[in-house]
């Protein structure tokens, strides 16, 4: 493909160009132009001449970006994110080196007001004001605290979710390099309980589901009856994680 000339004194769009720069000590030309947007003079090669027409010189360039990420920003008001509604648009502020845009929110849970980066809205990871998290959190911890029989943390037997930080995406199975083997293990009360080391992982997980029917199913039922209060805030704790977990 034949490479376009770049023609002294021509206008490309916003940009035009005024002559070849001198002594720029690179070994294709430069030249030097001026935008027609705002009048600066600087210096491009012929390729970003043409990759940069329309939007004329960087700090055009970055005024235009600058005004898209807003007008962007501002589209999102009336929206609602879970209890959070855009009420209003604070700005690009700076967070972890990078320009965010920051919105303004009204908590429909509380209803007060807190500023909020569009981007955790737009992930899901905000649904309400740090306010009402942090009290849904320790209103949890609580629950989950409360719930405790000789050493053992009930809420960690009602949800028995994959454990994504081990070798096997299981609770309690989890790979031996030194034999090649999986260990299959149980927890309760304050006590761990080896099940035996598998070839195969299906096997490992299926000795740990048993040892969980065996050691857990009878130990749940007792406290369901023996506490029925606290054992329905669990499971209404456990439905609501599990829902969060859906919405991510």
């Amino acid at each position: 493909m034949k490479a376009r000339k770049i023609e002294i004194g021509k206008t490309y769009q916003n940009i035009t160009v005024l002559g070849v720069a001198q002594n720029t000590g690179k070994s294709y030309k430069m030249y030097d132009c001026r935008c027609e947007k705002c009048g600066k003079v600087f210096r491009k090669n012929g390729q970003e001449i043409f990759l940069y027409q329309a939007g004329g010189c960087s700090e055009c360039w970055k005024t235009a970006a600058k005004l898209q990420r807003e007008n962007d920003a501002v589209s999102h008001i009336g929206e609602m994110f879970g209890n959070l509604e855009i009420i209003g648009y604070s700005g690009l502020k700076k967070m972890n080196g990078k320009m965010t845009p920051v919105m303004v929110c009204k908590c429909h849970k509380c209803q007060g007001e807190t500023e909020i980066p569009l981007a955790r809205l737009n992930s899901g990871q905000a649904k309400e004001c740090a306010r009402c998290a942090r009290k849904n959190l320790a209103k949890g911890q609580k629950i989950i605290l409360d719930a405790s029989i000789d050493g053992t943390m009930i809420y960690s037997i009602v949800d028995r979710s994959k454990n994504k930080n081990n070798t096997s995406g299981f609770n309690g199975v989890s790979f031996q390099k030194r034999i090649g083997k999986w260990r299959a293990y149980i927890n309760f009360k304050r006590k761990q309980y080896y099940l035996g080391s598998f070839t195969a992982l299906d096997d490992a997980i299926s000795a740990r589901k048993a040892a969980e029917e065996n050691i857990y199913g009878d130990f749940l039922k007792w406290y369901a009856e023996e506490y029925p209060d606290q054992w329905d805030k669990l499971q209404k704790l456990k439905s609501r994680n599990k829902h969060n977990d859906i919405k991510k």
